[in-house]
């Protein structure tokens, strides 16, 4: 099946991060600022300029799109326009499924103030998540379908969070001696997607599905991406020349191939109808130059 993109996507360099939101465009976070490629544009459309101090990582809801950087996070419209901005040194943002809810960790790994604050549109803040374990993490986190929870890894343990009070209401061991800190989570209904390690040229990535009882229904190694959805129930495991298809309960459903297997893929997200969308650089050590588009119908 043809790429619903046209043409190739080159955003630039130094891709941080990708996200797909609902409407199917692909929203892309790098050295230059902030983009978006809808479907049938030619190239992408720039929406911002670069944020102080560099850039982290992306989520979006529908008509929002949240930034993290040095300086704090922003929430804008998706036209652009800042509506908000947080001004904590984030090591993770979250954004609520409705977009209601900002979700920020605050602090570095190890350090003795790591939590997660939680903020309406309007900037206020409605909770404060704080525990032991949470302050070793990388502040990687994401929020229920409904909104009214926040899932975490650390410590091999599963934690989930109330959104009103800040509670934790579970903590679950998924693995004895598997000590990591998540640097993403995606949300696949009634269980999460962990995806842990490095990136790039330096390491393999290792990867979760666990449901909330803190079980590891998939653990998968030695990967060089992982990215899911939950719309559709897709898992893209990414692995040199091809891509295993998995459904979200780690169950293996095919593999395709990838046209642009002598590349490293710096970041990945997986749309609603089932496309893959990798952000590739050369493996000799240069920035990232494209996005592949991967069928994984």
């Amino acid at each position: 099946m043809t790429s619903p993109f046209a043409g190739a996507t080159k955003p630039g360099i130094g891709i941080y991060d990708l996200a797909f939101d609902s409407d199917g465009a692909l929203w892309m976070l790098d050295e230059s600022g902030l983009a978006t490629h809808r479907r049938g544009q030619k190239k992408p459309e720039v929406v911002c300029g670069p944020e102080g101090g560099g850039a982290y990582g992306l989520a979006v809801a529908p008509g929002l799109v949240l930034t993290s950087s040095l300086t704090g996070a922003t929430l804008r419209a998706s036209d652009g326009a800042e509506l908000q901005r947080y001004a904590l040194e984030p090591s993770g943002v979250g954004l609520s499924p409705d977009g209601a809810r900002v979700a920020i960790g605050h602090g570095y790994a190890g350090g003795s103030g790591q939590h997660v604050a939680v903020f309406d549109r309007a900037g206020a803040l409605t909770a404060k998540v704080e525990d032991d374990a949470i302050r070793n993490d990388s502040g990687a986190f994401c929020f229920a379908a409904d909104g009214s929870s926040l899932a975490f890894v650390a410590r091999g343990a599963l934690l989930v969070a109330d959104v009103a009070s800040g509670a934790l209401v579970s903590r679950a061991p998924f693995r004895d001696g598997f000590q990591v800190s998540a640097p993403r989570m995606e949300p696949l209904g009634d269980r999460v997607l962990a995806v842990f390690a490095g990136r790039g040229l330096q390491y393999a990535i290792s990867a979760a599905i666990l449901d909330l009882d803190g079980r590891a229904l998939w653990l998968g190694e030695s990967a060089d991406a992982v990215a899911a959805n939950a719309v559709s129930g897709l898992v893209a495991v990414v692995k040199g020349a091809e891509v295993e298809v998995r459904n979200t309960l780690g169950e293996k459903l095919r593999s395709v191939a990838r046209a642009k297997a002598s590349f490293t893929v710096d970041a990945a997200a997986v749309s609603d109808d089932g496309w893959l969308a990798l952000a590739c650089g050369p493996k000799s050590g240069g920035r990232t130059k494209s996005v592949e588009f991967v069928n994984l119908r």
